[in-house]
């Protein structure tokens, strides 16, 4: 989806290095935001929680491997 511009945003446990793309970490488990390099959140230097309330998410179903790591 990411590759065919279809969604903007992804939450990802590790950045995929096949797609051009900007990743940043953002906790301390290793999950990073993937997106677009002119993505308007990636312009920033630090994402908050609070800066994330009006994106558009693609997140895994509940119970998956990282879905604790959102809530």
């Amino acid at each position: 989806m990411l590759a065919t511009h279809e969604i903007d945003l992804a939450v990802m446990g590790s950045q995929l290095k096949e797609l051009r793309t900007h990743a940043a970490e953002f906790a301390k488990h290793p999950m990073v935001f993937v997106a677009a390099p002119e993505h308007p959140l990636m312009q920033r230097k630090r994402v908050s929680v609070k800066d994330l309330e009006s994106a558009h998410l693609l997140v895994r179903e509940r119970g998956a491997g990282n879905d604790s790591k959102r809530e």
